[in-house]
């Protein structure tokens, strides 16, 4: 994790790996939990324009590699081709956010984030790939005063 600030911009980063080498606790050669390879890589910007209105914008980044089966042919152990399950994800997301206060009872907003996930699966005869694209907005003010019944 890595954040700094310059005057009215600021910036955040955070990044992250994982992995795990398959699993077979009852010893029947197949991997009852898959070898895996993940990253993450988060970046935001920040940005003051002044004590009123605020950007924020931000993207979200993971990959991964899962591969399952046959404990001799994830391990390359083997001549033998057994049955191996390979799922290879990606995902990327951004989120934007601009804040602006009137006052201390109005403040104007705008949200808005884009979602790309991509995904393939590979199985001995089959295999499956899809990507999705999805958006989300919303715009709105939000005020606060006394409660009324």
């Amino acid at each position: 994790f890595y954040a700094q600030q310059f005057g009215k911009f600021g910036f955040t980063l955070f990044a992250s790996g994982h992995s795990q080498e398959a699993y077979d606790p009852n010893d029947d050669d197949f991997s009852d939990i898959p070898q895996f390879q993940r990253y993450n890589i988060n970046p935001r910007l920040f940005f003051d324009f002044s004590d009123d209105t605020k950007l924020v914008f931000g993207v979200n980044l993971m990959g991964e590699d899962r591969l399952g089966g046959d404990i001799a042919a994830i391990e390359k152990d083997s001549e033998w081709a057994g049955y191996v399950e390979e799922n290879q994800s990606f995902r990327a997301s951004t989120q934007l956010q601009f804040d602006h206060y009137f006052n201390e009872n109005m403040h104007l907003f705008a949200k808005n984030s884009v979602n790309i996930f991509d995904r393939s699966i590979d199985l001995p005869n089959y295999n499956f790939a899809g990507q999705q694209i999805s958006s989300f907005s919303e715009l709105g003010i939000a005020r606060t005063g006394e409660r009324m019944d």
